[in-house]
């Protein structure tokens, strides 16, 4: 990406499950505030271990099921679905 945009899971409260994805961007000398990702990165499930794909295209992460307590899924996002064009 650009080096302005992060993406992390914080454990904060009113999320869509246990761990959602965040991101920010620095724009303009200002960092918006955080965002979530929202369901397309977490639905009632435990998301987390956010990294880019090699052509900054995707987003891959892992999301932990309930019925998969110690083992979790990857899947990818696109990142053009969350980055701001601002």
């Amino acid at each position: 990406m650009d080096g302005r945009t992060l993406v992390f899971t914080p454990l904060r409260p009113g999320g869509y499950g246990p761990g959602d994805l965040y991101v920010s961007q620095h724009r303009a000398a200002t960092s918006l505030p955080p965002r979530n990702l929202g369901p397309a990165a977490t639905v009632v499930h435990d998301a987390f271990h956010s990294t880019l794909s090699r052509d900054c295209r995707g987003l891959l992460f892992v999301q932990r099921r309930p019925t998969r307590q110690r083992h979790g899924d990857s899947y990818r996002i696109a990142t053009g679905s969350f980055l701001d064009a601002r």
